[in-house]
């Protein structure tokens, strides 16, 4: 469990999964200008979600015949490409390529590694934090699997990432809470949220008949004004760079 406070009108978020280095379908370049947009954006973080290598091995279902960069260099091309956001990095988690396929193949964790060589935590299974934007606290849930959001549904989060699915769509539903102190029940928003992935479509995808997807994930953007809690999902990290300038813009006037 993380904690973090972070004292902005606006924290923006992004679970960053499904990256994939090392294998031939990874768009870099995509990737590359993600990772730019990330550093230029303030009060940005990101999360380092399940599958940032691709781990493939010969008796895995992923083949090494799909990768161009092996083994441990898959990690430190990794470690290479997030230096530039290192301190926006939150925590770094598992995912089935790594922690089941890497430590069950090949006796090694390519995210636990990831995370020591990056100086951040490192969490397996379904990671949590809370995330203090000045006086609103939110609290973030992530996980690597194929079920469905109902299968985490008893979590009591504000925002949930789910990773492996390599989609980019989300569901904002309505939960009720009870308060013990207003002896009440409070009705809050919760999102549930496809992470996507920086995986272009070939190979094992296109042998499924799966449907191509963009590369990306979505972003999130917290509130930290008084009585202004607030959530909102940008589709596009760009959008973010669009808002953030037109926010600086009305400042200077």
């Amino acid at each position: 469990m993380l904690s973090v406070r972070l004292d902005a009108d606006y924290v923006y978020l992004a679970d960053v999964s499904d990256i994939h280095i090392g294998n031939i379908y990874h768009n870099k370049e995509v990737f590359e200008k993600f990772i730019k947009s990330v550093a230029e954006i303030p009060n940005m973080y990101v999360i380092i979600g399940g599958d940032s290598t691709d781990g493939s091995s010969t008796t895995t279902a992923s083949s090494l015949f799909e990768e161009n960069i092996h083994g441990s260099e898959q990690v430190l091309t990794a470690v290479k490409m997030l230096e530039p956001i290192k301190d926006r990095i939150l925590f770094v988690r598992s995912g089935n390529h790594g922690y089941e396929r890497a430590l069950k193949h090949g006796k090694m964790i390519p995210e636990q590694m990831l995370a020591y060589m990056l100086n951040k935590p490192f969490y397996h299974g379904c990671a949590s934090a809370f995330i203090n934007v000045r006086e609103n606290c939110y609290v973030i849930g992530t996980w690597h699997n194929s079920k469905r959001p109902n299968a985490m549904e008893w979590l009591q989060t504000d925002i949930t990432f789910f990773e492996h699915l390599h989609k980019t769509d989300y569901e904002r539903k309505l939960v009720a809470q009870p308060n013990r102190y207003a002896k009440c029940w409070v009705v809050k928003e919760r999102y549930d949220i496809q992470t996507g992935s920086f995986l272009g479509w070939g190979g094992y995808s296109a042998d499924k008949g799966y449907r191509p997807a963009n590369c990306g994930t979505k972003v999130v953007e917290l509130s930290g004004g008084h009585n202004k809690r607030g959530i909102r999902v940008f589709e596009h990290i760009d959008h973010v760079k669009e808002l953030v300038t037109l926010r600086q813009q009305i400042q200077k006037e």
